[in-house]
């Protein structure tokens, strides 16, 4: 990439303003990525930026090899890991702390467990990530010319029992490293004591020495060593790594330009596969095992200063030795702990990525599992010994290095829980992980996807994809015990030597070290298995349905994949334990050098090497010749001296190529070999140039088919082992561990389910019923100082039918008598059922009025028994008789009615009539909980009061009496007189004071009836005078008074009376409505003059503070809402509790809140109940869940819970909460059963729905949120910035209509409408100052304004469709911008036919301005009344929705018509730009790709910065 000079610039300029400008870029891209990182989004939203961030990550990667894009998409890795990582603890967390989940201990703990090791995975990501940053490629430094300026070094080759056939070229290439032969002294130091090593030592002209102990293994072998050596620099070898010649020459200059180099490490290269390339057959093929390390992390660790010895093939400085008391021996890898220990003392370490020696790998997969056992305690060791994270003199960036490398050893535990963690799931049938399957998949899908394209770019020419698992997945079993002994002990066990040079002389599967992977790979079968019974309904043996949950197929289909991604790892581990043939005792190495071939008559034919070892050669020949097999030749090699000539005996010769096996050969013919075979400087460059590029798709590809192999391998190895013990130690696997675990876990299940009865609980929908209609019944006419009222009992109690149940069972109905009646005549029609199976001599139904009976309704039919007489049944028995009989009886559902004259003379103002049902089906061992015992009282039964009226005084402490009394006044209608067409104050105060009225009726829906310069009406009514002066002299209200309220007969009908508002002026009469709302105890005898000057209207009112509202700001108690009597039972009917939460909750959205918390407190006498009974809850109609009440001692502890309301149930505004006590008897055998006399519940009155903190945000056209709580006008509860914009002269029916809405208003709030503001069509403003209520009919002038922002116009020739906006109207229905269930279907709407009875139509006006209008429009006055009637009926349900409702018939249809939304609340900034990104999620993507390129660019510059210092030797 070509950097223009204002980039480089920007890049790297020392100004002030540039240095800034770089610090906020990251800072800033550090913040906005972690913003990001924690939104929270619903899946399809997630998806949708997963995917993107994916696709553009695949381009990013495919359009660019430059290392900028690396740095990019690691960033984008690391913020989808990120996301996916905080969504996933978050989640968890939601998880336990949701009331509404079942989880048990054992699910808590293989929950945590999983996340435990997706953390280490995360951060084992990132780590690797920081590690690999910036590669550092070193290369060598000249030597000083002058050879004599060079140092001296000791090369030291430590054994203990290796071969001398492996010890013999090391030591042989050593002497051979082109170096002064005066300052290279070469060593083997021999803890075998040996004598044919001493030998071959004094032959060689080597060093040789030993000492008296083993102490301390390797460690100890050089330190002793180090004591008789006097050099300034210690090369140390593996007695099986030969080096090349070239090796001082390219590491020893580091150490001349870096005065505080301590160490410098080359790469471990192995010249033999290891036992994955070749059980494999990979060989040369895949990086192997180790190349990642010193491929790429060593040279990571060397730009962060963190190269760490890694016990061969490196030089050490011998004073930094001397300083740390030389090799570090408290740990078995005493390597690494030796560079941690210089570098804790200041010195530096570094690394050359060139090959400058070569081994031998281990021959079987036991000796590899061995060495990795040896190496993971060591490194734990260390870890706990000495913490890098803790250790002084390091740096940030060394501590995580080291930590980094330490850590990486307790994959073990992660690995197997990766292997097993769907098992959970499958088999035991615990949750393993909470959430739902597409959300879990969304978010997980572009971390797994990234990080492993990231890693493929970084490291895949040293580690293919998906093989990290393999390497783990084998050595996980067996290194898992041994580091977690080490973290607890760290000096458990010792040093193991790695066996090297062996053999296999046949191919064999090792079923000892593939114990584990089988064992997994069974259960893991298991699982496959029980997957088919999860998602299909099959029945198995023995378990019944036990396995089935297809009502979760994507969970079941997530953890089949996972297990088929584990049955593949685990097919090529057990490939791996089949053990290939091998041998060769000397390994080959392809290499092409030119050689000559002295044949045994003299010829000399030249030719080509195509591979080499010790002990034989295969080549091309450059022409034909002629020899046979067994013919001695000699094979002139060239060596950098000269020609070294070896004897050999031919064992192939062929036309074109020759193969021959070397003759014993000489001491002197050895080391000419080794300068051929191992010392050359080149022979080892280039081993991975030729292997292909790593593909994940294809590295995968090529695993299954090795796991496919590998299980075919397995299934012929296990047919043909003998069956012998296993010799392993338990410290070495942990397969009984694992098949003990999951066989206890799957038998406590399998226990569990034998005694856990599955229950069936049926819910009823969440949707409200709509409301009741009107129930009363009209009066008869009466003469003029009587009444004749009828109301039924729905109208004063229940609204639904009265249930008795037991042997004696009562409920009360409380209704009133107005002040001013005087009853003489009081008859009820009462309708009734009995159930068929009573005893008529002993049941019966008893009516009561203030606790005297006066009616007992006895039964009629007889009951008919089959079979056994229920006298002589146990409890069991009869509840089986029970059954029978349900079935055989002839059940007589008939409903009787009765007509009852009641005692007019036991009447008072409040009243109580009591329902007593007696009821018995058998004369002995009754069962008081028995399903016969029941009675029935219709809520339609009715009771008609008749009698004279009394005059009633004029007094104003009355009101609001007799204009409305709650207890008599069932379906009110309040009458409003205008003297005169009424101006806009006139009408605001009619407004006021028909909220007042909304208020006191609540959910009673109170009508107006409307007069204007009429003649008074008879009845009760509300005159409005403008001006006191204009009123009718017979009122005998002065003026001059200033705002007034007076109470009059009304002279038209002396039984009633006239509450009178006006005053001087339009302003005082609204002063009089204020006053008569908010400051009655004002009010005084007939006439009251409100002082201007001592009236003081409220103050504001603030948002969403209504008070008939749950607050959000506190809890609000049950107590606040309902009466402490309504709050208990015996069980025979629900507990209501009715609620208004604030319409613009931001709760439908919102994926952050799935459950309201319902804390509940109750009480109940458990001391004759049986374990099954139950507190039911249900919420709109919707079952939400079942508290148990157990049989208890003590019947009046409090009890508490919290139970998850699910939001889905909720209504936006009012809200229906049913609590059921469902008490079953305890069952204590024949004739002992007690009757259920004092069972009885309570639900405390402290208890609270918690809405707490949850924001206010609605977005908008709503109507159903008009209709339900006039939102967005009563946000503010007096109305004051919203205008009603009514017709410039408006009609009576339209006035009645404007005070229908206010009363609707008042009664919603529980405020009245004080500062609602009324006004014309000139009144409508474009400030954006107030939102719009337009009603009238289809001519009000106000249409014409908005008519060009309406989806929907309305004038005289119907409905008119229009789009307001355009081209982005597909948009709007993109699936990810909303969840699944916010689905809606656009209705279409009739256009066609005229107009309809009315439209209510919702939009912003202005358009941008967050305000809104609401448009009732009616097609002319005949239909008012239909409308306001239509209205009330179907306010509280959601008939009346969406954008547009049309009343066709008195019945609304509802539509979405148009895109246009807006939203009205307040939300912090933080969920603001979580909307924002939900909304759009590609902004996520593309600025995070943005940022991550800008901060990549600048880390890049000062990574390449710290290089420059590093390799300066200034770091």
């Amino acid at each position: 990439m070509t950097r223009s000079p204002l980039w480089r610039e920007f890049e790297s300029g020392d100004s002030f303003l540039l240095k800034a400008l770089r610090l906020f870029i990251l800072v800033g891209g550090v913040f906005f990525l972690c913003f990001t990182g924690i939104l929270e989004l619903t899946w399809p939203q997630q998806a949708v930026l997963g995917l993107l961030t994916v696709l553009l990550a695949i381009w990013m990667d495919k359009s660019s090899s430059s290392y900028l894009v690396t740095l990019t998409l690691m960033m984008v890795s690391m913020f989808s890991t990120f996301r996916y990582g905080f969504w996933r603890i978050s989640t968890t967390i939601k998880f336990f702390l949701d009331p509404g989940t079942n989880w048990t201990p054992l699910d808590g703990f293989f929950i945590w467990l999983l996340v435990g090791a997706e953390a280490y995975a995360f951060a084992i990501l990132f780590l690797g990530y920081m590690q690999t940053l910036w590669p550092l490629r070193r290369t060598p430094v000249p030597l000083p010319d002058d050879p004599e300026d060079w140092p001296s070094v000791d090369l030291l080759i430590p054994t203990y029992n290796e071969p001398l056939s492996v010890v013999r070229f090391t030591a042989l290439a050593s002497m051979n490293i082109d170096w002064p032969a005066d300052k290279l002294n070469v060593y083997i130091l021999d803890d075998g004591k040996r004598e044919e090593f001493r030998k071959f030592a004094e032959d060689a002209g080597i060093g040789y020495m030993t000492r008296d102990d083993n102490k301390h293994a390797k460690a100890g072998n050089i330190n002793r060593a180090i004591e008789r050596l006097d050099a300034p620099f210690v090369a140390i070898f593996d007695c099986d790594h030969v080096p090349t010649r070239s090796f001082l020459q390219v590491t020893m200059g580091w150490f001349l330009r870096d005065r505080k180099l301590a160490m410098l490490q080359t790469p471990h290269h192995f010249y033999s596969p290891d036992p994955f390339e070749r059980n494999l057959g990979q060989f040369r093929v895949i990086p192997n095992e180790g190349e990642l390390f010193y491929g790429i992390v060593q040279d990571g660790n060397d730009f962060w200063n963190a190269t760490f010895f890694c016990g061969s093939c490196a030089v050490l400085r011998r004073t930094a030795l001397d300083e740390i008391g030389g090799i570090a021996v408290e740990t078995v890898t005493e390597d690494a702990h030796t560079s941690l220990r210089m570098q804790k003392n200041g010195w530096n370490t570094a690394y050359i990525n060139i090959p400058q020696a070569a081994g031998l790998a281990t021959e079987r997969l036991s000796g590899h599992v061995k060495q990795r056992i040896r190496w993971a305690r060591g490194m734990i060791q260390i870890l706990r010994t000495d913490n890098p994270l803790f250790a002084p003199g390091l740096s940030g960036w060394q501590r995580l290095c080291y930590f980094n490398a330490m850590s990486h050893f307790l994959y073990a535990l992660p690995r197997l829980i990766f292997l097993t963690a769907p098992l959970i799931y499958l088999v035991l049938g615990h949750t393993n992980v909470p959430g739902y399957w597409a959300a879990i998949l969304a978010y997980a899908f572009p971390h797994l996807v990234l990080s492993s394209m990231t890693n493929s770019r970084i490291q895949g020419q040293h580690r293919h994809s998906f093989w990290n698992e393999i390497y783990e997945t084998v050595l996980a079993p067996y290194i898992f015990l041994p580091t977690m002994l080490a973290l607890i002990n760290p000096k458990l066990g010792s040093f193991n030597v790695t066996a090297k040079g062996g053999v296999v002389n046949r191919s064999f599967f090792d079923a000892r070290i593939a114990q584990p992977f089988l064992v997994m790979m069974i259960f893991n079968i298991i699982g496959l298995i029980i997957a088919i019974p999860r998602f299909f309904h099959i029945y198995v043996p023995f378990l019944g349905y036990y396995f089935y949950d297809g009502t979760h197929p994507g969970t079941i289909v997530m953890n089949v994949v996972w297990t088929i991604f584990n049955m593949i790892i685990l097919g090529v581990a057990t490939a791996v334990a089949w053990e290939s043939q091998q041998r060769r005792q000397t390994v080959r190495v392809n290499m092409s050098v030119p050689a000559d071939v002295i044949l045994a008559d003299g010829t000399v034919v030249q030719g080509t090497t195509i591979d080499l070892s010790s002990g034989g050669v295969s080549m091309t020949m450059d022409r034909p010749y002629t020899a046979a097999a067994g013919e001695s030749i000699k094979l002139v090699f060239p060596v950098l001296d000269g020609d070294a000539m070896l004897p050999a005996t031919i064992i192939h010769a062929g036309s074109g190529d020759l193969r021959a096996q070397f003759d014993p050969l000489t001491l002197q013919e050895e080391e000419s070999l080794t300068m051929v075979l191992y010392s050359r400087a080149d022979t080892w460059l280039g081993w991975g140039e030729a292997r292909e590029i790593d593909r994940p798709l294809k590295s995968l590809g090529r695993i299954l088919q090795l796991s496919i192999h590998g299980f075919a391998r397995t299934f012929r190895g296990l047919m043909n082992t003998k069956k012998t013990p296993p010799k392993g130690r338990l410290a070495t696997t942990i397969a009984p561990l694992l098949l003990f675990a999951l066989l206890a876990g799957f038998t406590s299940r399998f226990a569990s389910a034998q005694v856990q009865v599955p229950t069936a609980v049926s819910g009823a929908p969440g949707a409200v019923s709509d409301a009741t209609p009107d129930g009363g019944v009209a009066a008869r006419p009466v003469a003029p100082g009587n009444f004749d009222n009828i109301f039924a009992l729905s109208d004063v109690g229940p609204a639904d039918t009265i249930v008795l149940r037991g042997v004696d069972a009562y409920h009360s109905v409380y209704f009133s008598v107005p002040q001013t009646q005087v009853v003489k005549t009081a008859t009820m029609h009462l309708k009734y059922h009995f159930s068929p199976g009573l005893i008529p001599d002993l049941s019966h139904l008893k009516v009561s009025l203030n606790g005297t009976l006066f009616a007992t309704l006895a039964v009629h039919n007889q009951p008919t028994f089959h079979g056994t007489m229920e006298n002589d049944l146990t409890p069991d028995q009869k509840t089986a008789a029970t059954q029978v009989l349900n079935v055989t009886r002839d059940e007589n559902s008939a409903l009787l009615e009765a007509t009852l004259t009641m005692p007019a003379e036991m009447l008072v103002h409040t009243n109580e009539l009591t329902f007593e049902f007696i009821g018995h089906y058998t004369l002995q061992c009754e069962d008081p909980s028995h399903s016969t015992l029941w009675s029935h009282v219709d809520a339609s039964s009715t009771i008609e009061l008749a009698g004279s009226l009394l005059p009633l005084q004029n007094d104003l402490k009355l009101l609001p009496l007799p204009f409305y009394d709650s207890a008599v006044n069932l379906h009110p209608v309040v009458p409003i007189v205008f003297l005169s067409q009424p101006s806009p104050q006139a009408l605001r105060a009619a407004g006021i004071v028909a909220s007042w009225f909304g208020i006191l009726t609540d959910y009673r829906p109170v009508h107006f009836q409307v007069s204007v310069g009429a003649a008074l009406p008879s009845g009760n009514a509300i005159v409005i005078g403008e001006s006191a002066a204009d009123l009718p002299a017979a009122l005998n209200v002065a003026g001059s008074g200033g705002p007034t309220i007076a109470m009059r007969t009304n002279p038209v009908d002396p039984y009633s009376k006239l509450l009178i508002l006006t005053g001087d002026n339009a302003n005082d009469l609204v002063t009089s409505a204020m006053a008569l709302t908010l400051q009655r105890d004002l009010l005084q005898s007939d006439l009251t003059h409100i002082p201007v000057s001592g009236f003081k209207a409220p103050g504001a009112r603030q948002p969403d503070d209504a008070p008939r509202w749950l607050s959000t700001e506190h809890d609000t108690p049950l107590g606040d809402i309902a009466q402490t009597g309504d709050l208990q039972g015996d069980g025979s009917v629900p507990i209501p509790v009715y609620m208004r939460i604030p319409p613009d909750l931001y709760l439908a959205h919102n994926p952050a809140i799935q459950n309201l918390g319902f804390h509940m407190g109750y009480r109940y006498n458990g001391i004759p109940l049986a374990n099954e009974s139950s507190l039911q809850v249900y919420m709109n109609g919707g079952y939400v869940s079942s508290t148990p009440m157990p049989h208890t001692e003590k019947a009046s502890a409090k009890l508490d819970t919290v139970i998850p309301v699910p939001v889905v149930d909720m209504r936006p505004f009012s809200n229906s909460l049913m609590m059921k006590f469902i008490f079953q008897i305890a069952k204590k055998g024949k004739c002992q059963d007690t009757a259920p006399l004092n069972l009885q519940g309570t639900i405390l009155k402290d208890s609270y729905l918690d809405i707490r903190d949850i924001p206010h945000w609605a977005i908008l056209p709503d109507l159903e949120l008009f209709a339900n709580a006039g939102y967005p006008f009563t946000r503010k509860a007096d109305l004051a910035e919203t205008t009603v914009v009514l017709p410039d002269t408006p009609q009576p029916d339209e006035i009645e209509l404007f005070l229908t809405f206010m009363g609707h208003f008042g009664a919603q709030t529980g405020y009245p409408v004080l500062n609602v503001t009324v006004g014309k069509n000139e009144d409508m403003k474009t400030d954006s100052q107030k939102d719009y209520i337009v009603m009238g009919t289809v001519d009000q002038p106000a249409l014409a304004r908005i008519d060009p922002s309406l989806p929907v116009r309305i004038d005289g020739g119907g409905l008119h469709v229009q789009d307001t906006q355009g081209f982005f109207n597909s948009l709007q229905h993109a699936w990810w911008k909303v969840r699944s269930s916010d689905h809606i279907q656009s209705g279409q709407l009739e256009t066609a036919g005229g107009l309809p009875d009315a439209l209510i139509e919702g939009i912003e006006w202005p358009s941008g301005s967050n305000r809104s209008v609401v448009l009732i429009a009616l097609r002319d006055h005949t239909v008012i009344p239909t409308f306001i009637n239509a209205f009330l009926k179907t306010s509280q349900s959601s008939e009346i929705s969406q954008s547009v409702a049309v009343l066709h018939d008195k019945k609304f249809s509802s539509y979405r018509i148009g895109n246009d939304v807006y939203k009205v609340g307040s939300l912090s900034w933080w969920v603001r730009i979580n909307l924002l990104f939900s909304e759009f999620p590609w902004i996520v993507v593309i600025s995070t790709i943005v940022i991550a390129i800008l901060m990549a660019a600048l880390i890049r510059a000062m990574l390449r910065r710290r290089a420059r210092a590093r390799l300066q030797g200034n770091d």
